[in-house]
């Protein structure tokens, strides 16, 4: 994340490249998901996919670090919510998994 470049375009744009990428994510996923057997074919192929969601992936990570950085949340508070959610999936798995 380039620090000048998201104070230069300022929070609207970020949140609204966060949302673009977020969709462009969401595609690259549904296209890994056909290549792989999931809903209709397509005629793309599994190197393409794996790349294409990579690079969906990097976008969307920067574009959230971003928006985080140009809205001021708090790094730690982001973490915190991460290591909950990792601990309430880790709960479910161990409900479901017994």
């Amino acid at each position: 994340m380039n620090k000048n470049i998201v104070e230069f375009y300022g929070v609207l744009a970020n949140c609204n490249i966060a949302k673009e990428e977020a969709a462009e994510l969401i595609h690259a996923i549904s296209k890994w998901e056909r290549v792989n057997g999931v809903g209709y074919k397509t005629d793309t192929t599994r190197e393409y996919a794996r790349e294409n969601l990579i690079q969906a992936v990097a976008d969307c990570q920067n574009a959230l670090d971003s928006m985080a950085y140009a809205l001021l949340l708090d790094r730690d508070a982001i973490k915190k919510k991460i290591e909950e959610a990792d601990e309430r999936a880790e709960r479910l798995y161990m409900e479901h998994a017994r």
